[in-house]
Parts: C-alpha cells; sequence; structure tokens
C-alpha cells in the first residue's frame, strides 16, 4: 500500500477528487433543472388546459398581480375587429426551417386594442399581402397569453418613428404609434384556425425535458469513471507492488 503513498499518487488522487466532486455537481445542477422545467412544463400545461377567461378578466388579473409572466400561455378569449392598416410584421422569424415574418393584427376592441400575432408567412410575403390575410369584420378569437418582450440587453433597438416591421412584441415601446391604450399583454392566434391557409399560426410550447436528463446522466458517467478509473490504478499497483502480477 505504501506505493500510493507516493507524490505522484498523492497527485492522482487529489485531481481525480476534485473532477469526481466536480461531475457530481454538475450532475446535481443538471437535475435540478431537470426539475424546475418539469415543474414550469406543469404549470403551463395547466394553464393551457384551464378554463378559456375574457382580456378583460386577464386584464384585471395583471392589474392587481403585476405579474404578466406568470400567467403565460393561459387562455384567453377577445371579440372586435381587426385593424388590418395598422399591422405590423415580426422579422427574423422561421417556420420549418423556412424563413419568413410573423404578422400581428391589432384588435380594436370597446376602448382597448389587443395585439394578436396571427401567425407566420413566408419571407417573401410584402405587406400588402399580408394585410389581405386579414380577417375582415367582427370577430371573436381564442389564444395563448403571451408577455411583453422588451428590448434585450443586447440586441437589436427598435428605431424612432412609425414602425410597421419589428423584431419583438414590445408593448411599452409600440405604445407611442396607438391613440388606444394596448393590453399590457398579446396574444397568440389558436382560434379560428386553418392550417391550409396563411398565416399559419404559431405552435404551442413543446413541453419537453430538454437536454438535461441526457447531460445529468453524462455528468454522472463521468464521476463513475474517474472513480474506477482510479481504482482500478491504484489495484494494479498495489498488486504489482506485492508480486501479484507477473508480466
Amino acid at each position: 500500500m505504501r506505493v500510493l503513498l507516493r507524490p505522484s499518487w498523492v497527485a492522482l488522487f487529489i485531481v481525480s477528487g476534485v473532477l469526481f466532486a466536480l461531475f457530481i455537481n454538475l450532475g446535481l445542477w443538471q437535475r435540478g433543472r431537470l426539475e424546475e422545467r418539469r415543474a414550469d412544463n406543469a404549470r403551463v400545461a395547466e394553464r393551457m388546459e384551464s378554463t378559456e377567461m375574457t382580456v378583460e378578466s386577464a386584464d384585471a388579473l395583471v392589474s392587481e398581480t403585476l405579474d404578466v409572466p406568470a400567467m403565460e400561455y393561459a387562455r384567453v378569449t377577445a371579440s372586435g375587429r381587426f385593424d388590418s392598416s395598422r399591422i405590423l410584421m415580426i422579422r427574423n422569424e422561421t417556420y420549418r426551417g423556412q424563413a419568413g415574418f410573423h404578422v400581428v393584427a391589432p384588435l380594436v376592441m370597446e376602448d382597448q386594442v389587443l395585439l394578436v400575432n396571427i401567425g407566420w408567412v413566408p419571407l417573401e410575403t410584402d405587406r400588402d399581402q399580408a394585410i389581405s390575410l386579414v380577417q375582415s369584420g367582427e370577430i371573436q378569437i381564442s389564444g395563448l397569453l403571451r408577455p411583453t418582450k422588451p428590448k434585450p440587453s443586447f440586441g437589436a433597438e427598435e428605431p424612432d418613428g412609425l414602425l410597421t416591421t419589428i423584431n419583438r412584441v414590445d408593448i411599452d415601446r409600440l405604445q407611442v404609434q396607438f391613440e388606444e391604450s394596448l393590453v399590457p399583454f398579446w396574444v397568440q392566434l389558436e382560434e379560428p384556425d386553418d392550417q391550409s391557409a396563411l398565416p399559419i399560426p404559431l405552435s404551442r410550447p413543446a413541453l419537453d425535458e430538454g437536454s438535461n436528463f441526457s447531460y445529468m446522466i453524462q455528468w454522472f458517467s463521468f464521476a463513475l469513471i474517474v472513480a474506477v478509473g482510479v481504482v482500478a490504478l491504484a489495484r494494479r499497483d498495489v498488486l504489482e507492488g506485492t508480486g501479484l502480477v507477473k508480466d
């Protein structure tokens, strides 16, 4: 056993111990993220399957809690008419690998305007074509509540003036070009839904577990490899030192 007290073995034990602890902690971190994701998925699924509420009711709840993200993906309904002359087009959006835009149509209600993402159109769609795709007349819509998207710390900034093409639905920024008060969230349209026609409605969020589980297994496997490897090497050297291993 004295062979394991040599400086080279002491150094190996220290390095392998550090790596073992690092890999175990990374595995535990990924397990924590997996549990968080599962909890988030459960909350989102519950909201999407809950009873629909009117936009007015959702707006009242937001006014009380000031926490729009906590209501994300709740199902809401609204009635009004789309103002196609004031549509907005979100650039850099893809559908099945194809570049295009998301079309956001203002739904004019009694005393407010609700921004509704009615779906995706191909990149070659110009503004006039997008306008022609917006349903006219009084309509009742159903969709998922989504929070505003303010400019991130690093990202394209919207220019001053009237916007027709945007990077994100930043309600505070867009309020300046609407006389009416904007509802403090936007809606991802689900109904009416015609999958055979443009625009193509956005998909519901994928409630999968992502890569956290595989990463967790990976880090725990690395820790096991380190432990087994060190034990195997130590056993070999101990056996060689006692003459139990022959060439």
